[in-house]
């Protein structure tokens, strides 16, 4: 690949990255708010903010799985 390949590819990725960034903060921000908040009001109780900030980590991890996985694979699919 040439330096201009290589650059945008680059620019590729970095727009790929930060669609799914944005996918991830808006599905974390509608299903968390949804199971998280049963009454919308000035201020989140405690128990809301623990429950949207459990609901948070488990997308994380789940994000973190699944980019584990598809890197795993890619690397047998390349040898």
């Amino acid at each position: 690949m040439d330096l201009n390949s290589q650059e945008l590819a680059g620019e590729v990725n970095n727009q790929v990255m930060a669609a799914v960034f944005e996918m991830l903060r808006s599905t974390i921000t509608n299903k968390c708010f949804e199971t998280c908040v049963t009454r919308p009001s000035s201020s989140l109780s405690g128990s809301e903010q623990q429950c949207l900030a459990k609901c948070t980590d488990r997308f994380v991890d789940a994000l973190q799985v699944v980019a584990k996985a598809t890197v795993e694979y890619d690397n047998l699919n390349s040898d």
